[in-house]
């Protein structure tokens, strides 16, 4: 038995056989083969982060997944949230996969008669999975909102659920990181997943939610059996490096490369 397979369970922290859990759920766009590259991809220096030529990946034969749960919390989490994301995916595709505005828009998506609490209650599954178990054990009470479906709550002051419409040529699995963003020089701790249609930031303690679609609040206005048509307004945002939070267009990722490749030739031509 792999080391993988055999651990804490992300959620309940119960050491044990862990079964696989895809993320995104299969039947939402994750029943394919895939390749997974682990930290950050060691790149030639023209070598675009896009571009993944030469690298060995993981491969996933059937979609992303992870051995983060146990059978238990796998299946109830899948049997109480799985369909109703699986749901709001489709409808969300269906309401995009058309949609010409550039990246930087914001675009309202019709979401008809779906369960918001079931969907947070997914996205944070999810969280938990690509995360180590260290994320259960500092939040304990994002690990009782997951295992109780009936359970609702949370403070906004502490958690911060994103979502935006995602473009781009890369997805991203990404645990919680620390960023330090000059505007107001703060440490941001987030983590992020990508898997299209959407783009889903989960952030601890928020600093601001300027620029961001939080529905953190579909865990405090609606019970498990809320079925509700709602209208998000979203950002569009392209992922093409590996950074969390980075949505930079690809001319701006190869501008960002161009005007530092310069600034060190030219550092390299006043020190002969």
């Amino acid at each position: 038995m792999g080391k993988r397979e055999y651990s804490g369970c992300h959620i309940c922290g119960r050491v044990g056989k862990l079964s696989k859990d895809h993320v995104p759920p299969q039947k939402a766009f994750n029943d394919y083969k895939s390749y997974l590259y682990s930290g950050i991809k060691a790149i030639s220096a023209d070598q675009v982060p896009w571009d993944f030529t030469g690298l060995k990946g993981d491969q996933h034969q059937n979609g992303i997944g992870f051995y983060s749960l146990c059978r238990d919390c796998n299946s109830n989490t899948g049997g109480w949230y799985g369909r109703a994301f699986v749901d709001f995916i489709y409808k969300g595709y269906c309401a995009t996969h058309n949609t010409h505005e550039t990246s930087g828009a914001w675009i309202k998506v019709p979401f008809h008669e779906v369960y918001p609490l079931r969907i947070a209650k997914q996205i944070l599954t999810m969280f938990f999975s690509i995360n180590s178990a260290l994320l259960a054990q500092v939040h304990p009470e994002l690990t009782a909102l997951v295992l109780s479906k009936e359970k609702r709550g949370i403070s906004t002051r502490d958690f911060g659920i994103y979502i935006y419409l995602l473009r781009g040529s890369i997805t991203r699995y990404i645990g919680i990181a620390s960023l330090y963003s000059t505007c107001g020089n703060q440490v941001r701790l987030v983590s992020e997943l990508s898997a299209p249609p959407f783009g889903f930031v989960l952030e601890i303690k928020p600093k601001s939610v300027a620029g961001q679609c939080n529905i953190a609040d579909f865990l405090n206005h609606y019970y498990y059996r809320d079925k509700t048509s709602i209208t998000l307004v979203m950002p569009i945002l392209e992922c093409n490096t590996w950074c969390p939070l980075d949505y930079r267009t690809k001319q701006q990722v190869l501008e960002a490369y161009l005007h530092s490749k310069r600034a060190m030739q030219s550092r390299n031509a006043g020190t002969i």
